[in-house]
């Protein structure tokens, strides 16, 4: 069942072997032996094989497969290719002459590039169907998130800044500041962003709101979403500008959602973790969201997590289980302050 997923990793230039009609000794044996790393949507078997002190990945989806593997970016590029039906590495082919007979001639004549593989014999060319590889690896890139490259520390304190300056000027003189002239390029384009503030020291939340989808560039996001945490929260009542230094700011940069895909709810389990996903859920009276850092912080596991994230939606605690909502997960780099206008840190999104 993860073929599909097996021949785009090999495009992707992964040794990948599939193995279908074999016993889950076997695979568990063979993964032992060559030291490969699992992929199941079993997730007994990758319970079997973690215990056996093997690494296994309980998904079925490429983006999942890619994210445990650590990856933020992905290419897909011909000459370090495996061939997707063998796992082969394919060979680029100098001399078309090579291949008189095993491509049709109208193709010879119309492209320059071809690649072979050895192992079964299949040859390659970079024809109309690359497009759509190209906009898969598009698409990838987007849901992996931090392709748009890790934010520095310095560019941490500028938006934690950014937005403090924003909540102040509003609260003191009721007017939206403008973007800065000194903003970077990186800092304009879009992104998701949540502000969020908390009183100081009881760290108990005074506001948070955001922009899940990247419909601004940052810095309008960050703007616009510390006037609202300060003053538009509905669950609390407006900040006043003698609150200022008795409230940090925090600063969430997002990934954008993608959806969840899943047969049983059951898979939600695997699919979501931890400190690295925040969650979107949406049915059909509202939706809701909580971000990454937030079942770190209560200390939630996975199920509580999809629980109290439907709840936020406003929905059952049960509802991921019973009516099966449409669930988004994103990432998110964190800076924080330490203290009211004090020092600024990434904050570490592993469980505690």
């Amino acid at each position: 069942m993860l073929g599909d997923l097996a021949r785009k990793l090999r495009l992707l230039g992964f040794d990948t072997a599939y193995m279908g009609g074999v016993t889950d000794d076997f695979l568990l044996e063979f993964a032992s032996e060559t030291g490969r790393i699992l992929i199941s949507r079993d997730s007994s078997l990758c319970s079997r094989a973690g215990s056996r002190g093997l690494r296994a990945i309980c998904a079925s989806d490429l983006i999942t497969v890619l994210l445990s593997l650590g990856l933020r970016s992905v290419s897909f590029d011909p000459s370090s290719a495996r061939c997707p039906h063998c796992n082969t590495p394919v060979t680029e082919i100098d001399d078309v002459d090579l291949l008189r007979g095993e491509i049709p001639p109208d193709v010879m004549v119309e492209h320059s590039s071809f690649y072979k593989c050895f192992g079964c014999g299949r040859v390659y060319w970079i024809g109309s169907h690359w497009g759509n590889i190209k906009k898969l690896e598009r698409e990838l890139n987007r849901s992996l998130g931090m392709s748009f490259e890790d934010y520095s520390l310095d560019e941490g304190k500028y938006l934690v800044a950014l937005a403090r300056r924003s909540m102040e000027t509003y609260l003191r003189d009721g007017k939206t500041i403008g973007v800065p002239a000194d903003v970077t390029e990186r800092l304009r384009a879009r992104r998701g962003a949540f502000v969020t503030l908390r009183t100081y020291p009881g760290g108990e939340l005074r506001g948070c709101i955001g922009r899940p989808y990247p419909t601004q560039p940052l810095v309008n996001a960050v703007i616009d979403s510390a006037v609202d945490a300060s003053v538009n929260d509905p669950r609390f009542e407006p900040m006043r500008y003698e609150e200022v230094d008795r409230v940090t700011v925090e600063v969430s940069v997002l990934t954008e959602p993608r959806d969840l895909e899943y047969r049983n709810p059951l898979e939600l389990k695997d699919k979501v973790e931890i400190g690295r996903d925040g969650l979107i859920v949406m049915w059909t009276m509202g939706s809701g969201l909580l971000l990454p850092q937030v079942p770190v912080e209560e200390g939630w596991d996975v199920e509580e997590y999809l629980s109290y994230a439907c709840m936020k939606a406003g929905a059952p605690p049960d509802c991921w289980l019973s009516t099966r909502p449409r669930i988004q997960a994103f990432q998110a780099i964190v800076f924080e302050e330490v203290a009211p206008r004090g020092e600024v840190v990434r904050k570490n999104l592993e469980r505690r």
